[in-house]
């Protein structure tokens, strides 16, 4: 049979993503805001026409081994001290939080709290535990665990880059072994879609027995356990016998015997360990093998939604990057449009203002620049003293082929308006590492880097551009930045948090600490007996437990 493309998420379904999401759970009072139009920008192109998720093919089957082509190897298995997004593949198969997300709509659900209640202010969470759960090693999960869990994040000692989304919360009160009070300073719209990741709760116990931190070792509540890890070679996680949830037929959770993953940083490697069957599953598909996948018989895509966008930063506190003029005359010299057909084989949006894309409810159609200007550029330069140009460094991660493309684009457009930008490459590890671990002590001038926030708008821009943010990379600070960004997380009606935020991005693009290029798509594939496996439009893996071997 013709390769089948399932695209998962409906076009209903993709603006209540967004909605719920985004917009989050917030105190009873709150209203809710008017759908949002769907739009999508001119010029781009969209990704194929999304289908609700197909039934299976045959009754589940248990047992089996599923291999993972993977992007990378994990930075740290301890999930209060990753930098590079995809560990959290590792973290999603061991840990928990205390919500999870509805895996095709990404609204917040129970997960270890079964329950909670929000006081009418804003500022009380009551969260009531599930029963029974145990963390692998058979000890049973507590409230402490939850309190420890969180108060280790906002401990400087820890370091996470995780601290500022829980600085809300003031403080952590246990009422009794299945109940935990979160207390916050102001109210947090949103925390619950937070929750499933910031933080993963750990067992104090077994945290502190690893003397504070556990870089090589895990140990939690989730449907897998770590069997083994051997870097740069594989990773496996066999299955937690003894995993608390269930499936809608109350069978239990997870299907499979173990997954396996295998890192494979070359992009073509990946496509062609797939075809030639020495994996089952890839994440990240290379946009330059869609088509080839697609055409394909019994590989099955799925959808694309995603969450990721790219960027260029600067330093915007050293020459030539402090004059204004400078990052504007970069900022027109890019011809986005060219650079989704190009680079990313038109499966993108061009990012046109902001990091929003077109179909989120907090989108703002900004169109600062939606076309490119080599006149106005070069201009620009003049004005600020640089008529002949200047040479400077572009920098990446060659780790991520996207980013590579991308960048060998940009340099030429670059060059046609004076600026001479060599380009650097650094793997992923160095690359993260000169960046400071987003503690404002970046070692780079001029990148080009990518984000996947989790859905809501706080997640995207608050640790960016915020003064005190964990991935504000050289100490940004505007104090009125500052202001929005706190309204956007204590207001709970979506209207006007969308308002706060285009503010925020009005002043973003006068000051433009970052330019922004494109919102990706991004796609999973595997053989057609891969079953039960959903796309989550975050880009996370949680969808695993559900996923089986027909074979």
């Amino acid at each position: 049979m013709k390769s089948k493309l399932v695209a998962l998420l409906s076009v209903a379904v993709l603006v209540s993503i967004l909605l719920s999401a985004c917009g989050t759970p917030a105190p009873p009072a709150a209203t809710t805001s008017p759908e949002p139009e769907v739009t999508t920008p001119p010029q781009a192109t969209a990704p194929p026409e999304p289908e609700a998720t197909p039934p299976p093919t045959s009754e589940i089957k248990r047992g089996g081994t599923l291999k993972i082509g993977y992007e990378l190897d994990w930075d740290s298995l301890d999930p209060s001290q990753y930098l590079a997004w995809a560990t959290t593949a590792a973290y999603d198969l061991v840990y928990e939080g205390l919500t999870t997300w509805d895996l095709e709509t990404l609204e917040p659900q129970p997960l270890l709290a079964k329950s909670w209640a929000i006081s009418d202010d804003g500022l009380t969470y009551t969260f009531h535990l599930q029963e029974g759960v145990k963390w692998h090693n058979g000890d049973d999960f507590t409230a402490e665990d939850v309190k420890y869990s969180i108060e280790r994040i906002q401990d400087p000692e820890t370091g996470s880059i995780q601290s500022t989304q829980l600085a809300v919360i003031e403080s952590v009160e246990v009422v009794d072994d299945l109940t935990v009070v979160l207390h916050l300073s102001a109210p947090y719209s949103p925390l619950l879609a937070l929750l499933p990741y910031s933080p993963y709760i750990v067992n104090k116990d077994f945290i502190e027995s690893e003397g504070g931190f556990t870089p090589r070792t895990m140990m939690g509540t989730g449907p897998f356990m770590l069997e083994e890890w051997v870097p740069d070679t594989v990773t496996r996680f066999v299955r937690n016998p003894n995993y608390w949830r269930k499936d809608e037929d109350g069978q239990p959770l997870p299907y499979l015997d173990a997954i396996e993953f295998y890192p494979l940083v070359d992009e073509t490697a990946r496509v062609s360990d797939l075809l030639s069957g020495v994996v089952d599953f890839i994440v990240r598909v290379p946009e330059k093998d869609l088509d080839r996948l697609e055409a394909t018989e019994d590989i099955v895509l799925s959808a694309p939604w995603s969450t990721t966008y790219s960027y260029l930063w600067f330093d915007p506190y050293k020459p030539p990057f402090d004059d204004v003029r400078v990052r504007e005359a970069v900022a027109w010299a890019i011809d986005r449009d060219q650079l989704v057909q190009g680079a990313l084989y038109g499966r993108a949006f061009p990012l046109y203002g902001a990091a929003i894309p077109s179909w989120h409810w907090a989108f703002n159609d900004l169109r600062a620049y939606d076309h490119r200007d080599v006149d106005k550029a070069r201009q620009l330069l003049a004005d600020a003293g640089y008529p002949d140009g200047f040479e400077t460094t572009l920098v990446t991660t060659s780790d991520y082929g996207i980013g590579v493309a991308m960048a060998e684009m940009v340099v030429p457009m670059l060059e046609e308006v004076g600026i001479k930008a060599e380009l650097e490459l650094y793997d992923a590890a160095t690359f993260f590492e000169n960046m400071g671990g987003g503690k404002n002590v970046c070692q780079y001038q001029f990148m080009l880097c990518g984000e996947t926030p989790s859905g809501d708008p706080d997640d995207t821009y608050y640790i960016m551009h915020h003064s005190t943010g964990d991935w504000n990379y050289c100490g940004y600070a505007n104090p009125e930045i500052d202001r929005l960004l706190e309204e956007g997380r204590t207001v709970s009606e979506p209207a006007q948090r969308k308002e706060a935020y285009r503010q925020l991005e009005e002043i973003l693009l006068e000051e433009l600490p970052l330019t922004y290029l494109a919102s990706h798509h991004m796609y999973e594939a595997g053989w057609d007996y891969v079953q039960g496996y959903t796309h989550m439009g975050n880009n996370r893996y949680k969808a695993l437990a559900y996923t089986w071997l027909d074979k």
